[in-house]
């Protein structure tokens, strides 16, 4: 009976030291299980938003070049208007040897019928080299405005240009008071002709003020 409990002892005591491995083994794998799982997760999620994040900026990238691209051939539209309409009116005092004042704001009203796009427009005369006061229309037609245009040292050296015969003269004009947000303006010059002789007579004057170059065009507005 001694050997048979002593047998039973041992028995009992190898079940319970088995269990206790297995059990431990079980929680052992249990816990690796469960950090596998997390890690996994956060192995996708960071994927996830790694390619969300590049289809992101590739998106923004692909609207901000349709925007840049959209901007600039407006700003090129706004300055071949300024060019076109400073031909037109030198074309129309090429044609006439004698402009009325009214003739010239007519001419512009109908060219120009909402004076869009174009902030000053003048006749320059060759006696004077500046703008001679009954030739120009504009939202900078303004006594205090015109003073300052027709003093500014780079609007005279354009139409000194003009003067010497240059089919289109082109220049950024930096300085003026004009009062605006930035008083930089593009200025754009034509010379007139007697049309029989082809004499220069004066030029013709196109300016935009940066303001209206770079305006936002509504469609693009947030």
């Amino acid at each position: 009976m001694v050997g048979i409990v002593g047998v039973g002892s041992v028995n009992s005591d190898g079940m319970s030291n088995l269990s206790t491995s297995e059990s431990g083994r079980r929680h052992g794998l249990g816990r690796h299980t469960t950090l596998a799982v997390i890690s996994a997760g956060l192995i996708i999620s960071v994927t996830v938003f790694f390619a969300v994040r590049q289809q992101t900026i590739t998106h923004l990238a692909d609207s901000l070049g349709i925007q840049a691209g959209r901007t600039t051939e407006t700003i090129q539209r706004r300055i071949r208007v300024v060019e076109d309409t400073a031909r037109a009116l030198g074309a129309l005092f090429s044609a006439s040897s004698a402009v009325t004042p009214e003739e010239f704001s007519g001419f512009v009203d109908h060219i120009l019928p909402d004076g869009g796009g174009v902030d000053l427009l003048f006749w320059a005369s060759p006696s004077t080299g500046g703008m001679a006061s009954p030739y120009s229309v504009g939202p900078l037609a303004k006594e205090e405005r015109l003073a300052a245009l027709d003093n500014s040292p780079g609007l005279r050296d354009l139409i000194s240009a003009a003067l010497t015969g240059r089919p289109l003269t082109t220049a950024v004009i930096d300085g003026p008071p004009l009062g605006l947000a930035d008083d930089h303006v593009l200025a754009v010059a034509v010379p007139t002709r007697e049309s029989r002789s082809g004499t220069i007579t004066g030029a013709a004057v196109g300016l935009a003020t940066f303001d209206t170059l770079f305006r936002r065009p509504p469609e693009d507005s947030p």
